[in-house]
């Protein structure tokens, strides 16, 4: 296993959950590992509240900064407590798996531009199944057409 993935994989999965309706389990699943790996709860519950407000009264346009900040930070924190606790990597490994299940999944936009620029050309597009045409036709076409 390798263990530097599966902290970076936990701090990421933290981060992410941070503001979200998943951090009340990913918050509880958090502070059983650093219980488990004889740190003081009330500090990591402290520190665990932190990071999901700076998550929730974030600026739209300052989340990415937030979340990246947030996940250096509990890297270095996971880090130190699995290098403290090795046999404590299986169960952080676990704690991410479940919580990058409750996460929800990325949406991804799509962009398409189709674009037809020369005289007479058709270029098409599909979106959602449907294929639409845009004819490009000259300027003179366009003239000769209005006049009939």
């Amino acid at each position: 296993m390798d263990v530097d993935a599966v902290v970076q994989s936990a701090a990421t999965a933290l981060a992410t959950a941070a503001g979200t309706s998943v951090f009340a389990d990913a918050r509880a699943g958090v502070l059983a590992l650093f219980r488990r790996g004889g740190r003081d709860e009330r500090e990591t519950a402290e520190l665990l509240d932190e990071a999901d407000a700076a998550a929730r009264e974030v600026l739209p346009e300052r989340r990415d900064d937030t979340r990246a900040n947030l996940t250096r930070d509990w890297q270095v924190r996971l880090s130190d407590l699995v290098r403290r606790n090795p046999d404590l990597a299986e169960d952080v490994l676990t704690w991410v798996r479940e919580t990058e299940e409750r996460l929800p999944s990325a949406r991804q936009m799509l962009v398409q531009n189709v674009t037809a620029t020369a005289p007479g050309s058709v270029a098409q597009g599909v979106q959602d199944g449907t294929i639409v045409n845009h004819h490009y036709a000259s300027a003179a076409a366009d003239t000769a057409t209005e006049r009939s």
